[in-house]
């Protein structure tokens, strides 16, 4: 479950974790494997499976714990009342009672604000690139050629003009290979310099890049084999950033990326 506390307890984990081994590897694979392995055993020890009661299934999405107990508190002050049959008791139930339908009818309209506002901004996003696609909202300007003029005579059949333009791109290629000089193999060489090896060089990534490039991902897509959602992914990130950069710049170092 992913809740405030196993996040704390994930982070925590992170920050704790033994990263020696990442950054005195010369082997990005080795460094990348560690890393993943311990990524995975804190996530694991962070969130452990909970069986679900069939109680607490039937919970509506915005009841917390804390409504839990107002709920209860109600029920006990309801009984108390039925029992002693006192009016200070009637008064401190239905006093209770209202601020409670208050609360609860609150934490309802938020969480459906929250959610139709989410869906809504993706479906809105969708209508815009499907608008800018297909133009729905642009009118399309069609170009009608009513005469071709080939070796100074005037065509204006329409079939035959048609066909020209037919054969004409059927043929550019065709064309094109006349106008090609063939060389030998190796004509290359008398200009082109030799070639140099490691010529090729990435400028290193700093944190900052990386914090940036992660607060820009989407958080409603779904998660990987890993279950580590984008979510999840920004609440920790400055826990795992250093050795995660180090591995980044290491396979920029050496040109290979982790196989996996």
């Amino acid at each position: 479950m992913y809740s405030d506390k196993n996040i704390f307890v994930f982070n925590a984990s992170l920050l704790n974790t033994n990263w020696a081994p990442v950054y005195n590897s010369n082997n990005v694979n080795d460094a990348y494997n560690y890393f993943e392995k311990k990524i995975k055993e804190s996530y694991y020890k962070s969130f452990k499976l909970v069986k679900l009661s069939r109680k607490r299934m039937k919970d509506k999405k915005w009841i917390t714990s804390g409504l839990k107990n107002s709920s209860r508190h109600k029920n006990r002050l309801y009984r108390k009342w039925m029992q002693m049959r006192k009016n200070k008791d009637e008064e401190k139930y239905k006093t209770y009672r209202k601020y409670y339908k208050k609360v609860i009818n609150e934490a309802q309209k938020s969480y459906f604000s929250d959610l139709f506002d989410t869906k809504a901004n993706t479906v809105k996003q969708l209508w815009n690139n499907l608008a800018s696609v297909a133009s729905l909202s642009k009118s399309k300007n069609k170009s009608n050629i009513n005469e071709l003029l080939i070796n100074n005579n005037r065509i204006t059949d329409p079939k035959m003009i048609s066909d020209l333009f037919d054969n004409y791109f059927c043929t550019v290629g065709e064309t094109l290979q006349k106008n090609i000089n063939f060389h030998t193999a190796n004509t290359f060489k008398s200009y082109l310099p030799p070639s140099i090896k490691q010529s090729m060089f990435c400028t290193p990534a700093t944190d900052i890049e990386i914090l940036k490039i992660v607060n820009k991902f989407k958080t409603n897509k779904s998660p990987g084999p890993d279950n580590i959602g984008t979510q999840l992914l920004k609440e920790v990130i400055s826990s795992i950033i250093q050795p995660l950069l180090h591995i980044f710049n290491m396979s920029f170092t050496s040109g290979v990326v982790p196989t996996s």
